[in-house]
């Protein structure tokens, strides 16, 4: 969940000044921590399917019907406001699901346990 927001931190560097940019850190934090929430769950290939079908279908939201925004805890561009609130407390569940799956799905927790 990390390596995203170096990136994002990385990348704000370069911006001109007075650029907003804290919208794409709390969307990357949300987005990951959507994917390693499902990871043990369904899978990590599923997990990152999953997570770039909704990152499109928000997008799509976003544009179809803009009252959405309030809807979606998504910030939009350009972004004025953000959703840190939701983006936290996605990022604690994806915490507590690794340290209750210790980070495998149920799949491999049973070939491990056959060995």
């Amino acid at each position: 969940m990390l390596l995203p927001q170096t990136l994002v931190a990385l990348g704000a560097l370069r911006l001109p000044e007075g650029t907003p940019w804290t919208w794409v850190a709390c969307n990357a934090l949300l987005y990951s921590a959507l994917a390693f929430t499902l990871s043990p769950l369904v899978g990590a290939g599923a997990a990152a399917g999953i997570t770039l079908v909704l990152y499109f279908a928000v997008g799509a939201a976003h544009n179809l019907w803009p009252g959405v925004v309030n809807a979606i805890p998504v910030s939009p561009y350009p972004g004025p406001g953000t959703h840190w609130s939701s983006a936290l407390a996605l990022a604690a569940v994806a915490v507590a699901t690794h340290v209750r799956t210790r980070g495998s799905t149920a799949w491999a927790q049973r070939e491990r346990a056959g060995d």
